[in-house]
């Protein structure tokens, strides 16, 4: 499992500059219903394939979002593992999701 990280934090991050993917790993029906300003849709359908060509330093900071439904079918936790597969370090998963 992934480091978990708060709303506070997120925020924080993107005030100060911090160098991060937010990635929402919902499909894309569900990510234009609403998702966070700065978030990039990469659903977990297609990560492995869209990755690589979104964030290609692997050391960057991956911050995954999702919702409920998200957390009810283990799409974090997959994604999570996914990207670990992939090569990425830095993966952490925001807490509450987009709600």
């Amino acid at each position: 499992m992934s480091e978990t990280i708060t709303p506070e934090q997120l925020y924080r991050m993107i005030q100060e500059g911090e160098e991060l993917a937010l990635i929402d790993v919902r499909e894309q029906g569900e990510f234009a219903q609403s998702h966070i300003l700065t978030a990039s849709c990469i659903p977990l359908s297609s990560m492995e394939i869209r990755m690589p060509e979104m964030v290609p330093w692997q050391g960057t900071r991956i911050i995954l979002v999702g919702d409920r439904y998200s957390k009810q079918y283990n799409l974090l936790d997959r994604a999570a593992t996914c990207l670990h597969e992939l090569g990425y370090l830095n993966v952490s998963v925001l807490n509450g999701g987009v709600e």
